[in-house]
Formats: C-alpha cells, sequence, structure tokens
C-alpha cells in the first residue's frame, strides 16, 4: 500500500499574534515566569475557534521550549467581547502540566492578565456574582508577583 503525505502547516488567523516573555530569573528566585503576550482582535462567537486554538497553541509552544514553571497569558492588548472557546487554553495547560498521579498536587500556575480592551474575559472566568478569580490581574506587576509566589508552592510540592 502507498500513502498519500501532504505537507501541512499551522495557519495563524490574520488578526491575532503573539509574543514570548521571561522575566529575569535573578529576580524570581530563579522560577521561570514565562509571559505570552496576545494582542490584535479576536472575533466573537464561534468565530473567534482559529483564534482560541492560535491562543492554545502558542502557549503549549511557549511552555514545552521554555519549560516555565508559571505561565502569565496577557490578553491587554487583545480586543476580546465574547466566546467561550478561548477557555481551552486552560484545559490544555491542565492536562500537559498537572500530574495525574498526585491529585494533592497543586495545579501548575496560569495567570490571566486583561483590561478595558479585553474586558469580556472577565466576565467568562466569573460566574454572575462572584468575585474576580485571585489569579486575574490588570497589573502585569501583580500579575509576576503572584506567578513567583505560586512557581515556588508548584516547585515545591
Amino acid at each position: 500500500m502507498t500513502y498519500n503525505i501532504n505537507r501541512v502547516s499551522f495557519q495563524k488567523p490574520d488578526s491575532i499574534n503573539s509574543n514570548f516573555f521571561l522575566v529575569d530569573e535573578k529576580q524570581t528566585d530563579y522560577h521561570k515566569i514565562l509571559i505570552v503576550a496576545f494582542f490584535g482582535e479576536y472575533p466573537d462567537g464561534s468565530s473567534g475557534k482559529e483564534h482560541a486554538e492560535y491562543i492554545a497553541a502558542i502557549s503549549m509552544l511557549g511552555l514545552q521550549v521554555f519549560n516555565a514553571d508559571c505561565i502569565i497569558l496577557d490578553f491587554r492588548e487583545l480586543s476580546y467581547h465574547w466566546g467561550d472557546s478561548i477557555l481551552d487554553v486552560f484545559g490544555n495547560i491542565h492536562q500537559f502540566k498537572n500530574d495525574k498521579t498526585n491529585p494533592n498536587e497543586p495545579p501548575f500556575p496560569v495567570i490571566v492578565v486583561s483590561s478595558s480592551k479585553s474586558n469580556g474575559l472577565l466576565s467568562l472566568i466569573t460566574s454572575y456574582g462572584e468575585n474576580r478569580p485571585d489569579w486575574h490581574f490588570f497589573n502585569i506587576i501583580k500579575a509576576i508577583d503572584y506567578g513567583i509566589e505560586k512557581a515556588k508552592q508548584w516547585l515545591d510540592s
């Protein structure tokens, strides 16, 4: 039997992009704090599915390449209003980084930073009437501080 093998490539949606950043390890007690910053436009609803796939794929790539102890998803420059496919990134990271054999281990730290541009994100990650989760920030410095603390807890478990 012969197989047709077709070359494929990952298609990045035109309206979104990303950058990787690492916080200087001398300032983090030598913990790797990865920031993945997304910017551009995230289409509403199911039209944003490809964008969500891109966010999840790029985040996973960053975790694998940089072997981070914590990931900060920076959505401050991403225009996002609504659509729940963006939540896939959390499931993918959880599946990849958390130890299924030790349920007592703290979860791998995933922190979110948003702004008024990405205001729909906060309503997505909170239920009606709930307070903002402790892993969500509007300030990158506060997110990094929290990330360092959570990376220590995750590594020390």
